[in-house]
């Protein structure tokens, strides 16, 4: 069974589970073709929420009752920081959260809309159809929103939608593709930051890079490596996914070439630095001949002179001794350059 995969973003009151939450937003993707949404279902899915303030009297929740931010419906926490940090966010941000509803029916929106994406119904106590192997539930760090959500049903005594094999963290595979987290999310960024579904979009769009730059992508169209056109190509699968006469294929291969040719120019780069090394090495290695060839002559010819004390030594040797160093002094000069 082909997996779905369904990004999550949260906002929230808080930073750890049991806190209570703002806004859900999610979005389907395929991060093999960077498909974003859905072509025939919902593809996309936001709900702002509330946990309204009152307190429980004989089963009835009466609103009037409450005395503190801290008597909501659910046994949720506000972190005074995080309050105070929303205060402090802008007008923009904040028109995501009008309209909420209540966490409850929230959250259970938010299950019938991920369970009707697998033709299943939500019925509160059967999500033993959301298996590890057709749902995948991907988040910025799964130990804040998937961890957070869960708790949030908890608190509202809903089950949550997802099997426990199901997250998947974007975090995890950023690094694997070499890609900086924080970076690659600026460079995918859409809609208004701190909007869960605009969030959720902008981590789908950085995952289906992350597949590209592993070589997982299977959408011709955004091939970055001509080793990997070229392998489609032998192994017959990139004319059945593309039209080879159509201008994006000649532009998909102008890409995978300037790709190739940075990369190219980058080996040759380093070749040439190793090159320069190595000659270094042998001109190095030549003084040093040089010195111990002279220097046994040198040597020999005192030998001689200490042998035969009053005979003086040759001027060509001297010479020789001279012109020796001479060019161990030239051979060191240039490895320094």
């Amino acid at each position: 069974m082909t997996a779905l995969h369904v990004m999550v973003d949260l906002e929230t009151w808080g930073k750890r589970a049991g806190c209570d939450l703002r806004s859900i937003g999610a979005t389907v993707f395929d991060p093999k073709t960077g498909q974003i949404g859905s072509p025939d279902k919902p593809g996309f899915f936001h709900v702002a929420v509330d946990n309204p303030k009152g307190r429980w009297r004989n089963g009835i929740f009466e609103t009037h009752l409450a005395k503190s931010e801290k008597d909501r419906r659910y046994p949720m926490t506000r972190d005074p920081e995080t309050v105070q940090w929303w205060n402090d966010q802008g007008d923009n941000a904040k028109a995501a959260f009008n309209d909420p509803v209540d966490l409850a029916y929230g959250l259970s929106r938010f299950a019938e809309w991920l369970c009707g994406l697998v033709g299943a119904d939500y019925e509160g106590d059967d999500v033993k159809f959301v298996g590890p192997w057709n749902i995948r539930i991907w988040a910025h760090g799964p130990s804040f929103d998937v961890s957070i959500l869960e708790a949030a049903y908890h608190a509202v005594d809903l089950p949550a939608p997802w099997h426990y094999r199901a997250p998947r963290d974007t975090r995890t595979i950023f690094e694997a593709a070499g890609m900086d987290p924080r970076k690659c999310l600026e460079d995918f960024a859409t809609g208004t930051f701190h909007n869960a579904l605009d969030d959720a979009i902008t981590q789908a769009k950085a995952v289906c890079a992350a597949y590209r730059r592993l070589g997982l992508s299977q959408n011709p169209s955004e091939y970055t490596s001509l080793h990997e056109v070229v392998r489609r190509i032998r192994e017959g699968t990139f004319y059945e996914d593309y039209d080879w006469a159509s201008g994006p294929a000649l532009q998909t291969l102008d890409v995978a070439l300037t790709f190739d040719q940075i990369h190219n120019a980058r080996v040759t780069e380093l070749l040439a630095a190793n090159n320069v090394a190595i000659e270094k090495r042998r001109m190095l290695a030549d003084a040093i001949r040089i010195l111990d060839r002279d220097a046994t002559a040198v040597l020999a010819a005192v030998d001689a002179y200490n042998a035969k004390p009053g005979t003086a030594l040759g001027g060509s040797t001297l010479f020789q001794l001279g012109r020796s160093i001479a060019a161990a002094r030239d051979a060191l000069a240039n490895i320094h350059q």
